[in-house]
């Protein structure tokens, strides 16, 4: 939401750091990724879900690619 916000967003929001957005906005906007992922594994079971953090940081080897495949239990030749 932040990211959008920034993107979409009159001068307010271009200047705010993560922080600032996080200490200002009224946590009933903020996005519950939680409830929703418990909305999805109620009705396809949370057994044929996979959550994953994104960023290069949390890749497999650096590279969605990689990370990808591996949530498949295959190898990127």
């Amino acid at each position: 939401m932040w990211n959008q916000k920034i993107k979409k967003s009159k001068q307010r929001f271009r200047s705010m750091s993560w922080e600032e957005f996080i200490n200002t906005t009224p946590p009933a906007i903020y996005l519950d990724y939680e409830e929703g992922l418990n909305k999805i594994a109620s009705e396809l079971g949370s057994e044929n879900i996979i959550v994953r953090r994104y960023g290069k940081k949390y890749f497999k080897n650096g590279s969605i690619y990689d990370d990808f495949l591996s949530t498949l239990s295959w190898s990127f030749p």
